[in-house]
Order: structure tokens, then C-alpha cells, then sequence
């Protein structure tokens, strides 16, 4: 007994004279993620872009893809990230963002070229990573834009790419920052103005308009009243700049039909700023923009919780669905959101593929009814996949299955494959089978170049589409 005590003292001391002071080490970083009710209820936002209402998530995922090359990417615990998190992460979580490696480059004479040296020649990088070129890249990129598209390189396209990419991820991280406190200090005017930038223009209207009343204010020389009258427009800019960084983000529909282009945070303000009889009637504006600025302020304090950011998103979808404009794309919404997560395409090529071994198999085995059963499924169960992708788009864009060049090559494809078919069942010798593999397969492997090729949204402008055709 004497021994096992004097061995419990000895492992006591060894661990207070060795361990590792607690006090000096770092609790693990917190990694920053977002539930699936969270994610979901903020998928079928609609947005106006690329001249056309779609889900957020859609935005979320062909942004992701221009940037990255593809829909998701990976952190350093080893967790894929979806678009629609990524984007959450980006709009809430700015600094953490900026850590995420998504930028793809493809040629390290890209960065090279501003003196960022030694690297693969592909790799991708973040935010942080290249912010001390950031100066550098736009230069370039300036001279760049100046030259016609014909009479640039490859490498100056290349840069061009990654600076447009830059600067979009860029107006993304700064999209909130109406929302959030600002960080100016305007003490100069002896006014505390910790606020929102909404509540600071507001305080600064009204404080404008008392200052130059009081005497002491009277007395000054008129020099001194047109510095103060600088300080204040001064914050006036800044607060009305970080609003307009939310420019983008159209989400909001317009209050009359004949309005095409949809409103922003910023055009929100200015709206009901004009005509806030009019704005009520239509937009509960000032419950839209006091719930982001709950929500970031619930962030700063690190308060927030899976119900914070649903309670957002359950007064945007509320606020967006009431009004007429947008009831009518409330049905497409669901259908795209639906579209891109049953993702039939994709399980359409693997089927091909399939097929395409199933046949090589049997052709190994003449006699065998087993593989010509076998191949039978694979060759009807994705044509009916693409067919009924086909079917959704057109029911989305009210337009043809044939009106870009994307949606052209996947209309031929099951048109061919559909032939194949016919002629399989009269001569049943597998070679249509085969055909239709090899077709389907290398079919769809088109489209999906197409489609990461530049990282555009496929269901775009029709205009647009066929402009860049």
C-alpha cells in the first residue's frame, strides 16, 4: 500500500513539474459551420442575376465553380463544403473566408508575374494568401482590360480571370457590412456612432441640422464650420459606401410589374428613405434590414445560434414570397433547387458508363441473357434520367430544349440514344447498345466541359448565351 501511494505522489509531481502550463496552450480553433436547416432555409432566396431569377443556392454554386472549378470545396479537418455553406461562411464570417483555399490557378507564371515565386504550377490558394498582390493583380488586370479579347495571351487572360474572381469574392465579403457596427471612430465630433451605418446616417442628419443652431457653433469662423461640415459628410460617404457594397445582392422583387430589375439592401434604404408610404404598403423594409443587423450583431458577440440565422432567413423568405412579383417564382424556385440536388445529369453519365462496361463484358460471353438483361437497364434508366433533366429545364426557363448551345448538345444526345434504342430492339446484336454508350457517355463529358468551362450559369440569359456563342 506504502508503495502504490508513493507511486501516486511521484506521477502527481511529475505531472505539475512537466505538464504543459494550461494557461499557454491555445484551445483549438474554432471552425466555423452551419447546420442542414440552416443551409435549407436559405437555399431558395430568390436573386435577379445574369438576367434571370434563381435560387441562392444556384448563385452560390456557379460563383463557387468560377472561382474554384468546382462545387465544393475541402478545409483542413478534412470536411467538403457545400456552395450554399461556403456562401453563409463568406456573407457572416468574412475573416474565416479569407482562409479557405479557392482560388484555382492553373499557371504559376500567373503569380509569378507579381513576384509571388516557387509554387505548383496548379494550385489553389486563399484570400489571405494572395491579398499582398492584390494591388499588383488589379494594375494588371487594368492594362489588361484595355487590350481587345483577340490580342490577349493566354496568360493575360489567365490573370485577368483570377483578378475578376478577386474582386467578386471581395464584394461577397463586404456584402453585410451594412449590417454590421461600424468601425470608424468618429469622436472628432463628439458623437458616439457605434452603430449601424443605417443608424449613423440617420444620427447624423439630425445632428447636422442642431449643431450649426447652438451658439457656440454660431461663433465659429466660417472656415472652421466648413470643417466640421467636411467631418460629417465625411462619415455621411462612409456609412452610405459600406451600404453600397450590398449592391449586388438583389433579392428584393420590385413593387410594380413593368419594373424588371430587382433591389438590393442598399436600393431598399434608398427607396424607403424617398417614399416610406409607398415602401410600407409593399416591403416591410425596416424589418428586413433590423434582422441583418440583429444577426451580425448577434455574430460580434458571439451569441449567434442555428435559430439566429433561420430567424433571418424566415423574415426574408416571408418579406420576398408576400409580394406578387415574386409568387410567380416561387413554383421554378423549388424546381431548380430540385433539379440541381436529384442532379441527373451527373447520374445519368455514370450510368453510361456502366452500360458502356456492361456491354464490353458481354460481349466476352455471347450467350449470356443475363449481361443482355443487364444492359437492357443501363441503357433505358438514363436516357429516361437525361430525358426527364431536359423536361425540367424547359420547365424552368419556358424557353425550347434547344436554345443554347449547352442545352443543344444535351437534346442531341438523348435523341441519339433514343434511335440507338429503337434500333437495338429490331436487331438485338448490342452494337446500337454500344453506340448508345459511347454516345451518352461522351455526350454528357461535353457538357460538363461546357459547363466548368467558365464557370456561367447554364440555365442564363437567353440573350446573353447566345451573345458569348
Amino acid at each position: 500500500m506504502k508503495k502504490l501511494l508513493a507511486l501516486f505522489t511521484l506521477l502527481c509531481f511529475y505531472q505539475f513539474i512537466f505538464a504543459d502550463d494550461p494557461i499557454q496552450k491555445k484551445p483549438p480553433e474554432k471552425y466555423i459551420s452551419f447546420d442542414k436547416a440552416t443551409i435549407k432555409s436559405f437555399q431558395s432566396i430568390p436573386i435577379l442575376s445574369e438576367g434571370r431569377v434563381k435560387p441562392l443556392n444556384t448563385y452560390a454554386a456557379f460563383l463557387l465553380l468560377k472561382i474554384n472549378g468546382k462545387r465544393n470545396i475541402r478545409v483542413e479537418s478534412g470536411k467538403k463544403i457545400e456552395p450554399m455553406e461556403w456562401f453563409l461562411i463568406s456573407l457572416f464570417y468574412p475573416e474565416e473566408a479569407k482562409k479557405q483555399k479557392i482560388f484555382l490557378v492553373d499557371n504559376s507564371e500567373v503569380l509569378e508575374s507579381v513576384g509571388f515565386k516557387n509554387q505548383k504550377p496548379r494550385n489553389r490558394y486563399s484570400f489571405e494568401d494572395l491579398a499582398p498582390y492584390f494591388q499588383d493583380l488589379m494594375q494588371k488586370a487594368e492594362e489588361i482590360s484595355k487590350k481587345e479579347d483577340k490580342s490577349r495571351s493566354l496568360l493575360e487572360a489567365q490573370i485577368l480571370h483570377l483578378s475578376t474572381n478577386l474582386v467578386v469574392f471581395l464584394n461577397v465579403l463586404r456584402t453585410l457590412d451594412f449590417a454590421r457596427i461600424m468601425k470608424e471612430d468618429p469622436s472628432a465630433l463628439g458623437l458616439q456612432l457605434n452603430k449601424p451605418p443605417r443608424h449613423v446616417i440617420a444620427q447624423l442628419a439630425q445632428a447636422q441640422k442642431k449643431i450649426f443652431e447652438v451658439e457656440p457653433m454660431k461663433s465659429l469662423s466660417a472656415e472652421k464650420q466648413n470643417a466640421v461640415s467636411e467631418e460629417f459628410n465625411k462619415i455621411s460617404t462612409l456609412a452610405i459606401e459600406l451600404f453600397h457594397q450590398s449592391d449586388w445582392l438583389t433579392i428584393f422583387p420590385p413593387m410594380e410589374a413593368t419594373i424588371k430589375e430587382w433591389r438590393s439592401p442598399f436600393e431598399l434604404l434608398s427607396s424607403t428613405t424617398q417614399d416610406p408610404t409607398l415602401e410600407a404598403s409593399h416591403l416591410d423594409s425596416f424589418a428586413i434590414l433590423n434582422a441583418f443587423e440583429e444577426t451580425c450583431l448577434a455574430i460580434d458577440d458571439q451569441k449567434e445560434t442555428p435559430e439566429t440565422f433561420i430567424k433571418l432567413a424566415n423574415t426574408l423568405n416571408q418579406q420576398i414570397n408576400n409580394q406578387p412579383i415574386a409568387k410567380n417564382y416561387i413554383s421554378k424556385i423549388q424546381m431548380e433547387n430540385c433539379y440541381y440536388q436529384l442532379d441527373l445529369i451527373y447520374n445519368s453519365l455514370i450510368l453510361f458508363i456502366l452500360m458502356f462496361l456492361s456491354i464490353c463484358f458481354s460481349f466476352m460471353n455471347l450467350n449470356a441473357k443475363r449481361w443482355q438483361t443487364l444492359n437492357n437497364i443501363f441503357m433505358t434508366i438514363p436516357i429516361a434520367l437525361l430525358t426527364g433533366a431536359i423536361s425540367m429545364r424547359c420547365f424552368i426557363l419556358e424557353r425550347p430544349p434547344v436554345a443554347t448551345l449547352y442545352e443543344t448538345i444535351l437534346f442531341i444526345t438523348v435523341i441519339i440514344c433514343l434511335v440507338c434504342i429503337v434500333i437495338e430492339f429490331i436487331y438485338k446484336n448490342r452494337i446500337a447498345s454500344f453506340a448508345t454508350s459511347i454516345v451518352g457517355t461522351g455526350g454528357l463529358f461535353l457538357s460538363y466541359a461546357y459547363e466548368s468551362g467558365d464557370g456561367t450559369d447554364t440555365m442564363g440569359n437567353l440573350a446573353a448565351v447566345l451573345n458569348s456563342n
